[in-house]
């Protein structure tokens, strides 16, 4: 998937698949629409970091993780406001400052599923995309990026599947 979203233009035996095209614009469309609905300027700043990694920019792969960052802080407080996670805990370790830790905005996002058979997969899970947002550190505050061409890809398939989660649990609450 990340190979088929990343690349440019598919090869002659990738052609074989017209089906594929309408795969990948109805991926991309949907998650656009998603983010459309919490900010339209989400929809640009989504489409800015996938056109940078495909640019011939040689501080590309920084102003691509640059933007996915600012994506993700502004989705998660968009769908989990400083307001809403008080009221929902007061638990010290969910605040630094005074503010929501990212911690305390994905697991208010996923209060709801956060039960049962989910609780393990929920602390895994909010344990990796926190992992997953660190690495965003190196590429943003780094003047020279040490990620490869293939991780940059990843990253951009791995924030579409974040953002598509939390916003897919934003929409059912």
């Amino acid at each position: 998937l990340a190979h088929i979203i990343a690349r440019q233009r598919p090869s002659e035996e990738e052609a074989a698949f017209p089906f594929e095209q309408d795969f990948v614009s109805d991926i991309e469309g949907s998650l656009e629409e998603m983010l459309g609905k919490i900010n339209p300027s989400f929809v640009k700043m989504w489409r800015g970091a996938k056109l940078a990694l495909k640019s011939s920019n040689p501080d590309r792969f920084r102003h691509v993780t640059v933007s996915l960052r600012e994506l993700i802080t502004h989705v998660l407080h968009g769908i989990a406001p400083d307001q809403a996670v008080s009221g929902w805990t007061s638990d010290p370790d969910y605040f630094h400052n005074g503010r929501p830790t990212r911690a305390a905005r994905i697991l208010f996002a996923c209060r709801d599923i956060n039960n049962g058979p989910f609780v393990s997969f929920v602390k895994s899970d909010v344990k990796a995309h926190l992992s997953f947002i660190d690495v965003f550190q190196e590429g943003t505050h780094k003047p020279d990026s040490s990620f490869t061409e293939e991780q940059m890809e990843v990253l951009i398939v791995r924030t579409e599947a974040l953002l598509r989660f939390l916003l897919a649990l934003s929409t059912k609450m």
